[in-house]
């Protein structure tokens, strides 16, 4: 069996947010490197970002609710009677 050449990547990351990354992978059987080739072997994959980036988690649900209005309309005709509902 041929063994996958690898290569050394250094990047920066909030101490708090490394500990915890690794906790969580742990948890799932792997370490901090694997999950990041993963996320990394994903996104080219994909050809973009393996997740939707959102700035605003209140936009992200509203863009949800426009995408599939039949989960979430009730009565509402549009967004803004959804957000009036609020």
């Amino acid at each position: 069996m041929a063994t996958i050449a690898k290569t050394r990547m250094q990047i920066r990351i909030d101490p708090t947010l490394k500990e915890q990354g690794e906790k969580l992978f742990h948890s799932l059987g792997i370490d901090l490197s694997s999950a990041v080739s993963m996320f990394v072997a994903q996104a080219v994959h994909d050809g973009g970002m393996p997740f939707r980036p959102v700035a605003d988690p209140l936009m992200a649900a509203v863009r949800k609710a426009e995408a599939e209005p039949a989960e979430y309309v009730g009565s509402a005709q549009n967004v803004r009677d959804m957000i009036d509902a609020l």
